[in-house]
C-alpha cells in the first residue's frame, strides 16, 4: 500500500519543520562559599592561611579570584603570582578572605539564590551611604558593613 500525497490543506497536518538542537549556555558553576561559626572564624583568622587552602578556594569559586586580589591589595596578575608561590597569607590577609567568604555564603542564605544575591550586590543601598555592596566588599570594614546589612535583611528590619 502506497501513501498518497494530498494537496488539500488540513487543520491536522503540520508543515514540515526541521528541529535542530541549539547548544545550551554553559551553566555557571555554583558558588561554594562555606559559612563558619564565629568561633571557627576567629580561630582560623588568628593563624596564617597556607597557599594550598587559598588555591582550593579559588578553584571552588573562580569568580572570587578578582575579589581576593582586591582584598589582598594586589592586581589580578600579582594574585596569580602569589598563588604560584609557597608563602602563607598572614593572619590579617586570611581574615579578609574568610570575611569575604562569610559574606558571600550569608548572602546566598538570606536571598535564597545566587542570582538574587548577585543582583543585590550591584544595587545602591541608601543605608550603605548609597554605595553598592560589591564596592564595599574590598576592605574588612566594608565586609562587616555588608554582613551587618545582610543580618538586618534576614531579620526583616530592612527591606
Amino acid at each position: 500500500m502506497a501513501k498518497h500525497k494530498t494537496t488539500t490543506p488540513s487543520m491536522v497536518s503540520e508543515p514540515a519543520a526541521e528541529y535542530i538542537r541549539t547548544p545550551r549556555k554553559a551553566a555557571r558553576p555554583a558558588w561554594r562559599f562555606k559559612r563558619l561559626s564565629q568561633q571557627e572564624l576567629m580561630a582560623q583568622a588568628r593563624k596564617p592561611m597556607p597557599m594550598p587552602a587559598l588555591k582550593r578556594k579559588v578553584e571552588e569559586n573562580p569568580t572570587a579570584e578578582a575579589a581576593y586580589a582586591e582584598l589582598l591589595d594586589t592586581t589580578p596578575a600579582g594574585f596569580k603570582a602569589l598563588l604560584r608561590g609557597s608563602k602563607s597569607l598572614v593572619p590579617a590577609q586570611a581574615e579578609r578572605v574568610l570575611l569575604y567568604d562569610q559574606a558571600m555564603a550569608r548572602g546566598v542564605e538570606v536571598f535564597g539564590s545566587e542570582a538574587k544575591f548577585e543582583r543585590w550586590l550591584g544595587v545602591r543601598i541608601p543605608k550603605l551611604d548609597n554605595k553598592r555592596p560589591a564596592d564595599l566588599m574590598t576592605t574588612a570594614s566594608g565586609l562587616m558593613m555588608v554582613l551587618d546589612e545582610l543580618e538586618a535583611i534576614s531579620y526583616g528590619t530592612y527591606a
